[in-house]
């Protein structure tokens, strides 16, 4: 999340979306295998998140 957030600041939103998306999609990845379900049953946000986020935080 730091790593995203610092490429938010150094003005290359597109990476750190990127960045973004892919560590929460792996966080709900995680969250499935704890509660024993097939991957990608639980999505940790919805679509487009990173880059509201991202936008918001710049």
């Amino acid at each position: 999340m730091h790593r995203a957030l610092r490429q938010a600041e150094g003005g290359d939103l597109e990476e750190a979306a990127h960045l973004l998306e892919e560590r929460l999609r792996i966080y709900g990845i995680a969250v499935d295998r704890l509660l024993k379900l097939p991957d990608g049953t639980i999505e940790a946000v919805e679509p487009g998140f990173a880059r509201a986020f991202l936008g918001a935080q710049s």
